[in-house]
C-alpha cells in the first residue's frame, strides 16, 4: 500500500462545531460533544496483538486520514522499519477503557453520516472532496454520478440565498430555495434528540430489488452496501456463470464484512448461510471492505513467507471502491496454484470455512459432538500435511506443558513440534535470525488447533481439500469429547518422536510405543473424512475422471475406504507404511457388504454390521489406549440387536488386532 498526503480532518469536533453554527445558528453550540476517538496502538509483542483481538477492535495496519495513492495487502509504518510490528489504527466511542498497549490518541471525532448537510459542511471547511449528490433524498438509486467532487466546482457557502440547500448541486448558490429542499433552522435531529446522529442522514434507502446470482436481495439504492462472498467448487455441477465461465459455487458461510469509509466510519456485518451480507446505511464517495475468515464459530489464520506477524489476524481479502454502485458487490474465490499468492490462502479459507459447517450438520446427523466453538485454524504455504494438534485448546487447561512443548525446545525440538503444524519449516527456521525464538512464542499466543499446509499442492480439488479437513474436524470433535487432555498430549509427544528419530513420520509404525493410542486416533480421521466426503460429492469425485458411471461408482470415497486393505499398499489415500492404521474398520463394521454394488470388493472377511456412526464415536471417548479396549467398548455395549460378538471379534482380528 502506498499513502500519501494527511488529509484535512472534517469530522473533528472543532470543525464539526463550526459546520453546526453555519447550519442551525439558532441552536449553537460552544461545542460538540466527543463520540469516538481516533487512536492508533503499536503493540510491542503477539502477546499485545493478541489482547487487541481479543477486544474485537477493528484495526487497520495505516493511518486513516491519509489518502490512499496505491492499495496493497498490507502498510509497515517506515518510522518502524527495524520492528516486526507496526502501527494499528482504529476509531473507539468515547470513554473507551483503553487496554495497556501503547498507544496514542490522534482526534476527537463528532461522527455523523456522511449523507447529512452536516458532514458535507464540515467536508466543506476542510475543502475535503465529497459527493454532493449523497444528499438527494427520494430517488431509488441514491442519485447519479456518485463522484466526489472538490469544492470549487460549486459554489455554496453561508451568505448564499441557496445556503444550505445548495450543498447538494440542486440548486446554485444564487437562487432561492423551496420550502421542501432545506432543513429547518432549529432541528428536530441534535445532540441528545432520540436516534442521533443517524436522523441527520438519508436513511437506508428503501428494499430490495429483486435477487443477485447468488440469491441475495439487491437493495434498490445503489449506495447501501450489500453483496455476496462465494467459493468455487472444482467439483459439483455448475450452478453459476462467473466471467462467461460455468461452475459450481456456495456461498461462504458466516465470514465477517468490514466496511470502511475512507475516513472515520468502521462498519462490520457477515454473511449468511447463503454468502449473502449487507448494511443499513447508505454510503458515497471512495471506500473500502474486507472479508475477513472470523467468526464466534472458527478463526481461519494464514502465514505465507517470513511475514509472520500475518498469523495474528484472520486470513482477509480486500476489495476497494471510487464511488457507488455498492449494492450488488459480488466476490468470489477461484482455486490458485500460486504459493505466494494471497487468492490460494483465500480459496482454501474459504474451503476450509464452509467443510467446518458442512461437517456440523453432518455430525449433528450422526449423532456426534462437533468441535468446540472458537476453533483456530493455521493456513500455511509450506509443504507438509494437516494435522489437528488442537493446541489452542490445550494452552488454556495445560498451560506449562504446552509452554514447555513451544518455547522450551532446541531449534530441532521446534521443527518436530511444528511437524504437527508446520512442516518443512526447519529449512526457513536456519534461514531467518532469530525465527525459531520468534516462532515459539508466536505459537504459544497464537497456537493453532487445526494446520493445513497446503504448499506445492498444484490443482488440488474440492473434494480432496474437503476430505482432509473433515479429517481434521474429526479429530477435533475426538478431542473435545474425551475431557482428557493427557491423552492427546501423549499422541503430540509421540508423534514427535517419531520425527525426531525419522521412523515414518508422523505415525511411526507398531514397534513404537504409543502406536496403538495413535492408530485408535487416525482410524476415526480417516474414517469420517472419507465418509463425510462422499456423503458431500457421491459421483462428483475426484479419484477417477473416466465418464463410465459404474468405474466412478467403485471409485467413489466411500468405497475406496471399503476397500482399504489391512498391513498391506492399496490405493490412495493409503499407503504401505501406515496401512497398520485400521482405516476401514469402523466402515466395516457399520456397512452390510451385500448392499454394495457387485463390482465393489471388500478384501476383509466382514460379518458384522449396524453399528452407528455415534456409538463408534461413543467407543474412542473414554480414552482407550488399544484397538482391542474399542473393541470391547464396542461388542459390550453397543452390539446391535442380532448380532454377534464372535463376529466382532473377527473383523478385528482380520485388522491384525
Amino acid at each position: 500500500m502506498v499513502l500519501g498526503k494527511k488529509k484535512t480532518n472534517p469530522y473533528s469536533v472543532d470543525r464539526m462545531t463550526t459546520a453546526w453554527n453555519n447550519l442551525y445558528p439558532l441552536r449553537r453550540y460552544s461545542r460538540l460533544p466527543t463520540s469516538h476517538l481516533y487512536v492508533r496502538f503499536l503493540p510491542q509483542s503477539f502477546a499485545d496483538i493478541a489482547l487487541l483481538d481479543s477486544l474485537d477492535l477493528p484495526l487497520l495496519d495505516f493511518p486513516m486520514d491519509r489518502q490512499i495513492e496505491e492499495a496493497g495487502d498490507y502498510y509497515h509504518d517506515p518510522a518502524l522499519s527495524g520492528s516486526a510490528f507496526t502501527w494499528l489504527y482504529t476509531v473507539v466511542p468515547a470513554g473507551f477503557s483503553m487496554p495497556v498497549v501503547t498507544h496514542e490518541v490522534l482526534d476527537e471525532l463528532h461522527l455523523v453520516p456522511y449523507d447529512s448537510k452536516l458532514a458535507a459542511e464540515a467536508f466543506r471547511i476542510a475543502q475535503e472532496p465529497y459527493d454532493k449528490n449523497s444528499l438527494i433524498r427520494n430517488v431509488s438509486n441514491g442519485g447519479t454520478g456518485g463522484v466526489e467532487e472538490g469544492w470549487s466546482s460549486w459554489d455554496c457557502a453561508p451568505g448564499c440565498p441557496g445556503y444550505p440547500c445548495c450543498l447538494s448541486g440542486q440548486i446554485t448558490c444564487q437562487e432561492y430555495p423551496l420550502p421542501h429542499l432545506c432543513d429547518s433552522d432549529d432541528p428536530d435531529c441534535y445532540p441528545g434528540a432520540p436516534g442521533y446522529p443517524e436522523c441527520l442522514g438519508g436513511g437506508n434507502g428503501g428494499g430490495g430489488e429483486g435477487l443477485n446470482a447468488c440469491g441475495c436481495a439487491i437493495p434498490s439504492n445503489i449506495r447501501r452496501p450489500a453483496g455476496c462472498v462465494r467459493v468455487v467448487d472444482t467439483q459439483l455441477p455448475p450452478n453459476s456463470n462467473v466471467n462467461g465461465r460455468n461452475i459450481h459455487t456456495a456461498g461462504v458461510r458466516n465470514v465477517s464484512i468490514m466496511w470502511w469509509d475512507g475516513w472515520f466510519g468502521i462498519y462490520r456485518t457477515q454473511t449468511n448461510e447463503n454468502g449473502c451480507w449487507s448494511l443499513p446505511h447508505r454510503e458515497a464517495g471512495s471506500a473500502y471492505m474486507w472479508v475477513r475468515f472470523k467468526s464466534d464459530r472458527v478463526t481461519i489464520r494464514g502465514l505465507r513467507g517470513a511475514r509472520i506477524w500475518e498469523y495474528a489476524s484472520a486470513v482477509s481479502d480486500q476489495a476497494n471502491f471510487s464511488g457507488p454502485p455498492y449494492n450488488n458487490i459480488q466476490i468470489t474465490y477461484f482455486p490458485e496454484n500460486d504459493d505466494a499468492s494471497p487468492a490460494k490462502a483465500q480459496w482454501y479459507a474459504a474451503t476450509a470455512n464452509n467443510a467446518l459447517y458442512e461437517y456440523d450438520a453432518f455430525a449433528q446427523e450422526d449423532g456426534i459432538l462437533p468441535p468446540a466453538n472458537g476453533i483456530k485454524i493455521l493456513l500455511t504455504n509450506y509443504d507438509g500435511d494437516a494435522g489437528a494438534p488442537m493446541l489452542d485448546d490445550l494452552k488454556f487447561s495445560s498451560l506449562a506443558l504446552v509452554y514447555v512443548l513451544v518455547t522450551q525446545s532446541t531449534l530441532s525440538g521446534l521443527a518436530a513440534i511444528v511437524r504437527l503444524s508446520l512442516p518443512g519449516l526447519a529449512k526457513f527456521l536456519v534461514a531467518v535470525p532469530n525465527l525459531a525464538s520468534v516462532l515459539s512464542v508466536y505459537l504459544y499466543i497464537y497456537a493453532p488447533d487445526i494446520v493445513y499446509n497446503y504448499g506445492d499442492e498444484i490443482n488440488r480439488p474440492s473434494d480432496i481439500v474437503k476430505r482432509i479437513f473433515y479429517h481434521e474436524y474429526a479429530h477435533a470433535s475426538h478431542f473435545r469429547a474425551l475431557n482428557d487432555n493427557q491423552y492427546w498430549i501423549n499422541n503430540i509427544y509421540y508423534v514427535i518422536g517419531n520425527t525426531l528419530a525419522n521412523v515414518n513420520p508422523p505415525y511411526g509404525n507398531p514397534t513404537r510405543p504409543g502406536w496403538e493410542r495413535c492408530a485408535v486416533i487416525e482410524m476415526w480421521g480417516e474414517h469420517i473424512g472419507l465418509v463425510y466426503a462422499d456423503r458431500r460429492y457421491g459421483l462428483f469425485h475426484s479419484n477417477d475422471t473416466d465418464p463410465n458411471p459404474d468405474i466412478r461408482n467403485r471409485e467413489r470415497h466411500i468405497f475406496r475406504l471399503e476397500m482399504f486393505t489391512p498391513n498391506a499398499e492399496n490405493r490412495r489415500p493409503f499407503n504401505l507404511e501406515d496401512s497398520w492404521i485400521p482405516s476401514g474398520l469402523f466402515l466395516d463394521l457399520i456397512d452390510h457388504n451385500p448392499d454394495n454394488p457387485g463390482d465393489i470388493l471388500d478384501p476383509v472377511q466382514d460379518f458384522a454390521r449396524n453399528y452407528q456412526h455415534f456409538q463408534c464415536f461413543q467407543a474412542i471417548s473414554g480414552s482407550p489406549q488399544t484397538v482391542q479396549a474399542v473393541r470391547d467398548i464396542l461388542r459390550t455395549n453397543f452390539l446391535p440387536p442380532g448380532q454377534n460378538p464372535a463376529n466382532v471379534n473377527a473383523l478385528f482380528l482380520e485388522y491384525g488386532f
